[in-house]
Parts: C-alpha cells; sequence; structure tokens
C-alpha cells in the first residue's frame, strides 16, 4: 500500500516511491539513450564504409570514363582513315577502269591499223566505236557495304598521277617534246 504524504515509521512513504519511480525513469530513459547512441554509432560505422567504397568505385569510374574517352577517340581516328583508304582505293578503281578503256580502245585501233594495213595497204584507219563485248558501262559506286580497306601506300608513292601504258606515252611525250627543244 501505498500511502502518499503520510509518515510512517518516520519516513515519508509517498515521496519515498516517487524518487524510487524516478529513479527507476531515468535508468530505463538512460539504458534507452545507450542503445540509441550505440545503434547511431554503428550506422555511422555503416555509411563511412560505404562512402570509402563508393569513393573508390567513383575512382575507377572516372579511370574507365578517361579509358573510354581515350578509346573513343581512336576509333573515330580510324573511322576517318578507313574512310580516306576507301576514297582513296574507290580513286585508284576508278583509275583503273579508265585506263583499261583507253588500253581497250588502242588495242582496237591498232588491231584495225593492222588489219586494214595488210588487207589494202592503204594508211592508218580508225575503228569508230569498239565492239560491246568490250566496252563496260560506268557503275556507280556502291556505299555501302564496303570491303575491308587496303593498307595505305608506302609515304613517298603518289597516285594522284597517270599510270600504266598510257602514263607511259605521257611520259614519253614529255620526254619527245623536251628533247625536240
Amino acid at each position: 500500500m501505498k500511502f502518499w504524504g503520510v509518515k510512517f515509521d518516520g519516513i515519508v512513504v509517498g515521496v519515498n516511491c516517487r524518487i524510487v519511480a524516478n529513479r527507476e525513469s531515468a535508468a530505463r530513459s538512460k539504458e534507452r539513450k545507450n542503445r540509441y547512441v550505440s545503434e547511431m554509432e554503428k550506422k555511422l560505422q555503416d555509411l563511412q564504409m560505404q562512402s570509402a567504397n563508393l569513393s573508390q568505385r567513383l575512382l575507377i569510374l572516372k579511370k574507365d570514363t578517361v579509358d573510354l574517352t581515350t578509346l573513343q577517340e581512336q576509333l573515330k581516328t580510324n573511322l576517318q582513315n578507313m574512310g580516306q583508304q576507301s576514297q582513296i582505293q574507290f580513286d585508284l578503281d576508278q583509275t583503273i577502269k579508265e585506263e583499261l578503256n583507253f588500253l581497250r580502245k588502242q588495242t582496237l585501233q591498232n588491231a584495225a591499223v593492222i588489219a586494214n594495213h595488210s588487207s589494202d595497204g592503204v594508211g592508218m584507219h580508225q575503228v569508230p566505236n569498239p565492239p560491246p563485248q568490250l566496252q563496260t558501262p560506268q557503275q556507280p559506286p556502291q556505299l555501302f557495304p564496303l570491303p575491308p580497306p587496303p593498307p595505305l601506300p608506302p609515304s613517298g608513292q603518289d597516285f594522284s598521277g597517270h599510270f600504266g601504258y598510257r602514263g607511259y606515252l605521257q611520259s614519253q611525250e614529255l620526254a619527245g617534246n623536251s628533247n625536240g627543244k
């Protein structure tokens, strides 16, 4: 039984009960506070560990970004080189086709001259049109898909001028003009 404010054996009972209750409540509050602080310290350690891990991952991702940027630049350069190589190949193919057509015409003209010269002994005659089987139609360039590009020519070689039989004839003409002066 509790007696508030009543003296019992010289002690005020109600006041002592209240003091005891306050002490017990303070002990429980202190225990809750200690548990809360320990939980917060544990969470702080976990967050610090996560922060360290994320910092490491960020450094790795930054390095990967730099590596990928470098690789992207290399691939762009390679793509540009491949485009230039395919253009060079296309130009070489066109030049070779022109050279073949020129040689076919020269061959037909020479054959006609030899045939006319041997049959009637008259001067040179030109064949107006080559036979259809020797004519090659011009085809538009095929843009896609492209075959793998050939290796670049060694530096020092210039493929911009004429070469082959026609180039030889032109060089002979130039040599003849320079000797004749």
